[in-house]
């Protein structure tokens, strides 16, 4: 696959990259090379190898349990090249405290343009879960996460609408849009029509998908359709 529009996934679990299938978090197994567990570090260094230039960390033990891995991302960001960009959902609930927003600061601080981070309608607690991350660390540095199962929204606290509105008034760096039912399953991508659907309300904001994609092919369709990179892992893991 053309490296252009792909973004190399690394999901953590218990500190290090597991295969996501499906969203059925409790099946996730750790990924291996060569029969070894793989480190995030190396997973992100596999994807360098193919040309990617952009990762994307879905921290599940800050999305599950609610205790990121902020050493390791701290690690990830000090190894980042002057051209890599790393985006990091660490499962931002919007109640944070002073000392729990720290380590995203601390995590910033040296590679600020490089950095981003994601508020995710899935583990919002509040309403206002965006705006109170993008008070920490400015609006260009949050994007808003847009979870669906099986093309139906996800997320507690407030509508698709709802949170479209907030990407319009804003000013956030962009729309992440995840089929939680398809990711690692290599069936092909289902979220073209949301694609489409939020492009058509919002052509200036930029729009992350991903979740089944296969191969050229299916980044091309998504692209097609408004998306402004991929969201990529089992794919490259297997060339």
């Amino acid at each position: 696959m053309s490296p252009e529009h792909l973004i190399g996934v690394v999901d953590l679990r218990h500190g290090v990259p597991v295969h996501a299938v499906a969203g059925e978090r409790h099946r996730y197994a750790p990924r291996h090379e060569g029969g070894q567990p793989l480190r995030a570090a190396e997973l992100i260094e596999h994807y360098r190898r193919r040309g990617v230039r952009r990762f994307y960390v879905a921290d599940l033990d800050g999305i599950i349990d609610g205790h990121p891995c902020w050493d390791l991302h701290r690690q990830l960001a000090e190894g980042l090249s002057q051209n890599e960009h790393l985006l990091i959902d660490a499962g931002w609930r919007g109640t944070e405290t002073e000392s729990e927003v720290r380590p995203i600061r601390e995590t910033i601080a040296k590679h600020s343009d490089q950095i981003a981070f994601v508020a995710a309608a899935e583990s919002a607690v509040t309403r206002e879960s965006p705006s109170t991350l993008a008070k920490a660390i400015g609006a260009n540095r949050v994007w808003l996460g847009f979870d669906y199962r099986l093309g139906r929204w996800v997320g507690g606290n407030g509508s698709e609408p709802s949170w479209t509105r907030a990407a319009e008034k804003e000013g956030y760096a962009g729309i992440v849009v995840l089929d939680l039912a398809t990711v690692g399953t290599a069936g092909g991508p289902t979220t073209e029509p949301i694609i489409r659907r939020l492009k058509t309300a919002l052509p200036n904001v930029a729009v992350l998908s991903g979740g089944g994609i296969r191969d050229n092919a299916d980044v091309e369709e998504l692209v097609a359709a408004g998306a402004n990179g991929c969201l990529v892992a089992t794919a490259l893991m297997n060339r």
